[in-house]
Parts: C-alpha cells; structure tokens; sequence
C-alpha cells in the first residue's frame, strides 16, 4: 500500500478507535444533552465512532515588540496556524492586552502574561497529553544574553517529543550567535518535527530544517487601485539606521516629480516615528504620526497608504512584505542596506530591489527607481508562488501533526 498522508490518517483512527474533533465541535457536542455524562459518552460510543477526547492544547509563543506591526502580522499567521491543530495556550510575555487582537488572539483564547507567570503555561504543557508546541516567526537573537532562554526551549522541545507531541517552528532566522548558543539551538531545531528557515544560508549554517519563504508571504492579497492609476510613493526608514544624504532626497524628490507622485512617509514600528517625521520634513511629504491609535487601526491607515502607492522605499523586511500584499513593488534604496531584506526576497525568486544609495550618484537612484516600477507582474509571480510554497508545507506538518 502507497504510504499517502490518507492512508496514514486512517490508519491512525483504526488503531485509535477515536476521533479528536476540532475544538470548537468538541465543545458543541460535549453541551449536548446526550453527551454530558462520561455514562452517556461511553454507552454511545459505539454507535457513533467517536470518543469525545479533549481537544490537544496548542502551546504558542506571541512574543515580540509590541508596537511592530511587522511583528504582529507574522504572529498572526503562526497563531493561524496553530488554531488548526487544538486549543490555543499563548505565551505573550510582558504585552498589553492591545497586541491580542493584533496577533489575532480571540476572548476565549487561554492567554499568559508576562514572565512571571509563564511557569504556570510551562506546567500546563508538562501536563497536557501530547502537547503541541509553535515557536514565534522571525529573527531569533543568540547572544550572550539569550543563553538561559536557549536552554529552557531546548528542555521544553525534547519534553514535548517525549511525550509524543509535535514541535513547530514557523519560517526563522538567527542573529549575533554566539558558538555555545547557536550549538543549543540546532539541537532544538534537530528535535523539532517542523523547522523552517527564512533564507538557504541559515539552513546551510544550522545544519537542520529546509528554508522556506518567509510567513509574511502567507498574507492574503489586497485589492488595492490598478498600478497604472497609482500616485503615491510610499517611503518607511528605520529609525536606527543612519539617516541618508542630501543626494538620497534629491533623488526622491526628484523621481516623485518626474512621475506625478504624491510622497507619503509612514511607520510600522512605532520607534520610527521620529524619523519619519524628520524623513518627511525633508521630503516635504505628508506623514502620520501613529499618536492616539489602537496598533490594527495604524496597520488599517498604513495599508490603505500601500493600497494607494506605486512603489515603496525602505529598509524594513515586512514593510516591503506588507506594502507587497497591496501590489507595491518594494525598493530597497538606503546606505549601506544590511543584506537581510535581500536575502529573503531573493528566497522566494525576487532579486536586484537594493541598491547602495551611498555609492550611487542622483541618476543611477533614479534609473533604479525607474526599472522598479515596471516589476508589478514580476512581484506577483513571486509573491503568489511564495504563498502556495507555505500552503503546500502548512498542510503536510498539519496532516503529520494529526496521526
């Protein structure tokens, strides 16, 4: 018999004699007058085939910077993710209650805050039966600093395995590592059932896992304005970052007027803020400052911009990711660029969106500029075949994650 991921699962039920029903069914059913009484449930049994077991709990992590959209919208594509295999036990650190609904927590979702708590969602898993653990996406630090953390998430993933349950980390990648705390790392990673890389380097340097696109492209896609009637430039600096030259705003300036463009200087991550306001000052462009709005009604003024833009300017992995899910091609046009936002785009086909803006001269900027702006299609093939790469590895880990 071909081993097919049907086969597996019926396999799997014919061994177990029961059926482990979503949870929100679960609770349904269990309400039922019928169902209340362990007497009830097991008399009944054998003429449904199924034995109303508890829904697995789903251990997530949703830490973060709190005032990151970018950092919210990946977590909300892991927590997407892990809502289909259980019950959700998230792990949010020191948040406010203002990131839940931005990561897509929902009331009923069992929530532990800050870390002196987090040794009562530790017993929790030590409890659970075949627990079911998702780590947070992104850019995992290994410095010194993150020793005592690399070791606890080492012991929880070698925990979960022996107790027959199913560790996910979603599409990673790894930073400052030091030699002690990149060693403990593998070994986790080596323990997990689902390990994902942002780019093929951190695959090749971990040793373990596939590289995979990263979650941001799992987003779904916006309508937005057909590119042709597009008249926004959209623009998004990190505030850490040394800020460009005068031939950088010229080149902006210029490459606006020269196409009809509005600017429009926005902020993902609420740090930003200032030099957005410095960035637009300069480009006597128009600018939001974020001040007195909830986090997702920022995201909702921030991808309207995107809906309304023909290209974006920035250094920001997931502003040109999130600008991308509205159609706009992204640029990464800065000094010096770091080459993460490249290597991640390249990851999934799209290549030669960064050029050094501090070797480049006023026109070479605006010939840059200039062939970016007919990729439209190109960003498109990109972006869709990176969305069905994730669909297709979504529904293999959950089909495994099932037997």
């Amino acid at each position: 018999m071909t081993d097919t991921v049907g086969n597996r699962l019926e396999l799997a039920s014919r061994r177990s004699h029961h059926l482990s029903v979503p949870p929100d069914i679960h609770h349904a059913l269990r309400a039922l007058p019928i169902f209340r009484t362990s007497h009830h449930r097991a008399a009944l049994r054998p003429m449904i085939g199924i034995r109303l077991t508890p829904p697995r709990k789903v251990f997530v992590s949703l830490t973060g910077d709190f005032t990151n959209i970018g950092d919210a919208v990946i977590r909300r594509q892991s927590l997407a993710w892990a809502r289909k295999m259980g019950e959700i036990r998230a792990y949010v650190g020191g948040a406010p209650e203002e990131w839940f609904p931005s990561v897509g927590l929902m009331v009923d979702d069992h929530v532990v805050r800050t870390k002196a708590n987090v040794r009562h969602w530790i017993s929790d898993l030590i409890r659970s039966r075949r627990p079911v653990f998702v780590f947070d996406p992104g850019e995992v630090p290994l410095d010194h600093g993150n020793f005592r953390r690399e070791v606890v998430y080492l012991a929880l993933t070698l925990l979960v395995r022996a107790k027959r349950g199913y560790v996910v980390r979603p599409p990673r990648a790894v930073a400052r590592p030091t030699r002690v705390n990149l060693a403990l790392h593998r070994l986790a990673s080596r323990a997990s059932q689902v390990c994902l890389w942002r780019t093929r380097e951190d695959a090749a340097r971990l040793r373990t896992g596939r590289p995979s696109p990263d979650i941001g492209f799992s987003m779904a896609t916006r309508v937005g304005s057909v590119a042709a009637t597009r008249t926004v430039l959209a623009v998004s600096l990190r505030w850490d970052r040394p800020m460009p030259e005068d031939p950088w705003f010229q080149a902006v300036r210029d490459f606006a007027a020269d196409n009809g463009f509005s600017i429009e200087v926005v902020s993902q991550v609420y740090g930003d803020v200032a030099r957005s306001r410095d960035v637009a000052a300069r480009l006597n462009a128009s600018h939001d400052d974020w001040s007195g709005k909830h986090d997702l009604a920022h995201e909702a003024f921030v991808r309207e911009v995107y809906d309304r833009s023909r290209i974006v300017i920035s250094d920001r992995l997931h502003v040109l990711v999130v600008a991308a899910t509205s159609g706009v091609v992204p640029a990464q046009l800065i000094p010096n660029p770091v080459p993460k936002v490249a290597a991640n785009f390249r990851a999934v086909g799209y290549e030669q969106m960064t050029l050094n803006s501090s070797i480049s001269t006023i026109p070479e900027m605006a010939d840059f500029l200039s062939a970016q702006l007919t990729r439209h299609d190109e960003l498109d093939t990109a972006f869709s075949a990176a969305g069905r790469e994730l669909e297709t590895i979504e529904r293999q880990f959950l089909a495994d994650a099932s037997l």
